[in-house]
């Protein structure tokens, strides 16, 4: 929009019929300028106006005296403002601007307020004429709208972690989510388990109010006393719930581990995402599970060997996720009230074997000798062999002149890939003189 103003030199038309007391002074001075009028053009209130649709008329206060101008729209001889026209111009040189959008005859009052209310005017009207020909004027409407970025949530805590339970032992896991725009924003909350070679996802849905777990097929309500299982996991979803408060969204998960996820660690994973997409998660802990491992028995049980005489030993180790599950299978001498020790190792996942005092290793059945000058082991004469939930390892030692003397407490013991250990008084070996 472009507008003009006239110089202060011109000649002013009078908006109102000035009083003597404010010297024949022009208080107010009208001109339009835009697309459908020139400078040369240029008409003054209280003469009528002719503009185009999006031309622009500028009001301007030139009384140098201390009165106050007024500029309105109304009724006059038929005539109505299509337009609102309102100003309030209380100095000299204030102007008041109005483009006009819509065709008719426009009435305007121009009042003046002088300091002396006893020689006050109460004004006078004009028209303007808003026309649309001549000039073609598009308008065109342009709204803009300002997008606040979506902050997005948050997957907050997860109680308890850390923790290990046995296959078909219930466990309720409750998880805290959040949304700055409100917990109905979420559009997903879950809890996965994430293992070495297996994971597990539960989701609840607020949008919905239902459960599911990924693997079953179906879904369930909070509280409504169904289950969902996939074989790996079972989701009761009767003491299972959720609730929302403010920006905070509480679920309680109440799973039940099945055999086939036993012998595992598994990382504790909670996520969320809103409506928009956006997501977060976090991981809370672990949670074992697990059913430890035995240490059966080891035989000879109670004997008695000459230095220097090789002595087999066969122990027999097992794990109820499987005898793969088992990660160490140990022989422990324990000589003379614990004052002298001998340990042996039986490592699964290198297929090692290993003896305290020496850093050598060998394979079972390798022509090679770990020795530590006190008990030397024959791994050519040694081996192990597994068979559903059964390890079993034979141990093939011979005690060095150093031993003469001595008499050993044996003690088996066996732990597997979550950590759980167990171990076992297995008899005793004399070494003679």
């Amino acid at each position: 929009m472009n507008t003009l103003k006239l110089p202060k030199s011109s000649n002013y038309l009078l908006c109102l019929l000035a009083t003597a007391l404010l010297l024949a002074m022009t208080p107010v001075v009208a001109m339009a300028t835009g697309a459908g009028v020139d400078v040369d053009e240029l008409a003054f209130i209280p003469s009528d106006v002719t503009v185009n649709v999006g031309d622009s008329v500028v009001w301007t206060h030139t009384d140098r005296t201390q009165a106050v101008h007024t500029i309105q729209s109304g009724d006059y001889q038929g005539r109505t403002c299509q337009e609102v026209l309102n100003a309030y111009l209380p100095t000299h040189e204030d102007q008041y601007y109005h483009t006009f959008t819509v065709a008719g005859d426009c009435y305007y009052r121009c009042t003046l307020h002088p300091p002396n209310p006893a020689i006050g005017y109460p004004g006078m009207q004009g028209v303007i004429h808003v026309i649309g020909g001549g000039t073609t004027t598009s308008t065109t409407t342009t709204t803009t709208t300002t997008t606040m970025p979506n902050q997005p949530p948050s997957a907050n805590s997860l109680t308890p972690v850390n923790i290990s339970t046995e296959p078909g032992v219930a466990q309720s896991f409750t998880a805290g989510y959040s949304d700055s725009d409100g917990w109905q924003n979420i559009s997903d909350a879950g809890l996965s388990l994430s293992g070495a070679t297996h994971n597990e996802s539960v989701h609840y849905d607020p949008t919905t109010n239902k459960f599911t777990l990924v693997g079953a097929s179906g879904d369930c309500s909070p509280g409504n006393g169904a289950t969902l299982t996939n074989g790996f996991l079972t989701l009761n979803c009767g003491t299972s719930n959720a609730s929302g408060l403010g920006n905070t969204l509480t679920v309680t998960y109440n799973l039940t581990p099945q055999p086939p996820l036993s012998g595992a660690p598994y990382q504790l994973i909670i996520g969320v995402v809103d409506q928009g997409g956006a997501n977060n998660s976090k991981t809370a802990g672990y949670w074992i599970v697990n059913r430890r491992p035995s240490a059966d028995s080891v035989s000879p049980m109670n004997s008695m060997t000459e230095p220097m005489m090789s002595q087999m030993f066969t122990a027999v180790y097992s794990d109820p996720d499987g005898w793969q599950n088992i990660a160490a299978a140990n022989l422990y001498f324990s000589g003379n009230g614990g004052m002298h020790n001998e340990w042996l190792h039986y490592l699964a996942a290198p297929n090692l074997f290993t003896m305290m005092g020496t850093n050598d290793t060998c394979s079972p059945g390798q022509a090679k000798m770990l020795t530590n000058g006190y008990l030397t082991l024959d791994c050519s004469s040694s081996s192990i062999s597994g068979s559903g939930t059964m390890l079993t390892v034979v141990f093939q030692v011979t005690p060095e002149m150093p031993s003469s003397g001595i008499m050993y407490n044996m003690f088996s013991a066996a732990s597997d890939q979550a950590g759980a250990a167990y171990a076992i008084f297995a008899g005793t070996w004399q070494i003679q003189y």
